[in-house]
């Protein structure tokens, strides 16, 4: 079977829908659930109208895809009892997870161990954080 990848799709901060592709076959997805060819879509995302992020094949507590641009929050261990919040980028081919205030910087691999692991906003809508640089 070939792998999948998924991506959402944008342009600039309002998001258009899901993509995803496998080997040569491309469906469309508002909400993540109902997936649909669509070819006037397909063709603007080769012409490259859209911004896209990838997905980083984890999702949060709440079964949610959490793709690059995200800003996530959860404990950083048993005695912390606040949760930190974090933002996933993509540099290069790798997931980087940076914190929003000071603090560590982590892998995907260690956020995705995290039960608590949680969705709460996008970067491209909180320029206020100073993040994305």
């Amino acid at each position: 079977m070939e792998e999948e990848f998924f991506y959402r799709l944008r342009k600039q901060d309002k998001i258009i829908c899901q993509m995803r592709r496998r080997g040569d076959q491309v469906f469309f997805s508002k909400d993540g659930f109902w997936w649909r060819g669509d070819e006037q879509l397909n063709a603007q995302v080769k012409k490259g109208l859209f911004l896209v992020d990838d997905y980083t094949g984890i999702r949060d507590k709440n079964n949610r895809f959490l793709f690059a641009e995200d800003i996530v929050q959860f404990r950083l261990g048993s005695i912390i009892k606040r949760k930190r919040a974090f933002q996933i980028v993509k540099v290069g081919e790798e997931f980087q997870v940076r914190p929003l205030f000071p603090g560590p910087q982590l892998t995907i691999e260690e956020i995705a161990q995290k039960p608590d692991l949680e969705w709460i906003s996008y970067t491209f809508l909180n320029a206020d954080f100073g993040v994305g640089n």
